[in-house]
């Protein structure tokens, strides 16, 4: 239910599998300087994990799962939950990637959480940063705008764009519109809503 942060090596051979299941509420972080894991489950908390070779399958069906710098899987399944990235690595001009060399699938009707840790973003606006690539998606259409899909927490005075590039989702960062102008685009939302009904009777 705490925080720790552990780093080290796990080996892997024939006959050893290494499977983690993070079902705490803790936050966890985990850097592997050599070795991999077979299979990643987060049902909550908040989990990490950084390491120089690829991981086997991640699922996520609670709570958030986060890179640690960069991490790389075999496949990814999200059900619930979401992702997490540091505020940190965003101000030092990178994000944490996930790499999945397979496929990634969403298997909720729900919108992904995408949790920036509290990220500050004023100073970062008109910023594109890449957040994950797969090789394939499934539950998720490219040709679809992808905030259909994703959905920002913990970002402050920022709005956070979701776009795609290729077989990456990117997010740039554009400026909260001041309450006069966010008043003024709500009335033509509504105005533009009237007009269409209108036109359909």
């Amino acid at each position: 239910s705490g925080a720790n942060a552990f780093s080290g090596s796990v080996q892997n051979d024939s006959v050893s599998a290494f499977n983690l299941s993070h079902t705490g509420s803790g936050s966890q972080t985990i850097n592997l300087e050599s070795g991999h894991f077979d299979s990643v489950s987060v049902s909550k908390g908040i989990l990490k994990i950084g390491s120089a070779e690829s991981n086997g399958a991640l699922s996520v069906s609670g709570g958030l799962f986060g890179a640690s710098s960069a991490a790389e899987f075999a496949s990814v399944e999200i059900s619930g939950g979401g992702l997490a990235y540091s505020a940190e690595t965003f101000l030092g001009g990178l994000a944490d990637t996930i790499t999945v060399s397979g496929k990634f699938s969403k298997t909720s009707d729900e919108k992904i959480a995408m949790d920036f840790g509290g990220l500050d973003a004023e100073s970062l606006i008109g910023l594109t940063y890449d957040l994950l690539s797969a090789e394939s998606y499934e539950g998720i259409s490219q040709e679809n705008d992808a905030d259909e899909y994703f959905s920002a927490q913990n970002l402050h005075n920022a709005l956070a764009n979701f776009k795609w590039d290729g077989n990456k989702l990117t997010v740039a960062f554009a400026a909260v519109p001041e309450p006069s102008e966010a008043a003024a685009i709500f009335a033509a939302a509504i105005l533009a809503a009237a007009l269409a009904r209108r036109k359909m009777r």
